[in-house]
């Protein structure tokens, strides 16, 4: 692998283990911890859905989990990542299945095919912006006529980390990804105002998990959690949340 930037080291080593899969790798409350994550795949995976036997392609695809959200799923699913520590992650829960990873950079992607869908989830506010173009014109030429992008980003809402080098409004993400791309659908993910209550469910059923599993509430109130999440606090208007997600189609030139 190439000598990584700065902030492409800060997540390099962040993969020093699969930090997207520490849900299934602990009992108890630990799967709240990864719940806005883990709903938010659970959103994307609505957004393909009908599985009719696309292809799609996970780029920028890490650890690998959104490709073992959609393992089991009437697709033919591929992932790409930069990072062989990642990759090798991935190719490791997923293995067993037809799932397929390559290990190359965004900026010089060549694959030999066209997706139907590309998938960039949290992935473009690690991109360089004089180099977002050169990675998104490679996106462009592996889709298909008519093929969608589906792009997630942070909005302004959230704080800017020392691996990001933007954030985005729906705007700023329309005039990023263009002109390439026609953008058909934009919304928001996790609304700013429900953070409080949101972490205050994960702290008290983690603090108190051992206590609810002996009196039999651990699971009703874990389901009663995520319900709450997925319909109250992570739909949204893009300006009222933390995070976009944006569906956008290929536009020939």
């Amino acid at each position: 692998m190439a000598e990584l930037t700065q902030k492409e080291n800060i997540q390099e080593q962040e993969y020093q283990w699969p930090y997207h899969f520490k849900d299934l790798m602990a009992s108890g409350y630990k799967p709240l911890r990864l719940l806005e994550y883990t709903s938010k795949l659970a959103r994307i995976k609505e957004l393909i859905a009908p599985f009719e036997g696309q292809t799609v392609l996970d780029a920028g695809c890490g650890d690998g989990r959104f490709c073992f959200e959609m393992k089991e799923e009437a697709v033919r699913m591929a992932g790409v990542d930069m990072s062989p520590r990642a990759v090798a992650y991935a190719r490791a829960f997923c293995f067993g299945t037809d799932v397929e990873f390559l290990c190359q950079d965004l900026r010089a992607l060549d694959i030999n095919e066209r997706f139907d869908i590309i998938t960039f989830l949290d992935t473009l506010e690690h991109v360089p912006p004089d180099e977002v173009p050169i990675v998104l014109e490679c996106l462009h030429r592996h889709l298909k006529p008519g093929g969608r992008l589906i792009v997630s980003v942070p909005t302004w809402n959230t704080k800017l980390p020392d691996k990001h080098f933007q954030h985005f409004d729906p705007e700023s993400l329309e005039a990023t990804v263009g002109p390439g791309f026609r953008l058909i659908l934009v919304e928001g993910f996790f609304n700013k105002r429900k953070k409080i209550i949101v972490k205050q469910f994960q702290n008290v059923i983690g603090n108190m998990y051992t206590l609810l599993g002996k009196v039999g509430l651990y699971r009703p109130l874990n389901n009663y959690a995520i319900r709450y999440f997925r319909t109250k606090a992570a739909p949204g208007k893009p300006e009222d949340c933390l995070d976009m997600i944006a569906i956008f189609e290929k536009v020939e030139a």
